[in-house]
């Protein structure tokens, strides 16, 4: 006998955690300005970077 109670197909999931992205970005942010500024400090105080604070980059 053919059933005639259509069953629902569940809604796409998508491919990726958008959470997940999201603290990802968050934390790469925040460490890029972290080692930014540890690297700027390390440049305006160092005598072997002639006091510049663009050194590193």
């Amino acid at each position: 006998m053919v059933s005639l109670v259509k069953t629902r197909t569940p809604p796409p999931q998508s491919q990726f955690d958008e959470l997940l992205a999201w603290v990802f970005v968050a934390l790469l942010s925040i460490g890029l300005v972290m080692v930014y500024s540890s690297s700027i400090a390390i440049a305006e105080g160092g005598k072997f970077t002639g006091h510049q604070a663009t050194y590193y980059l």
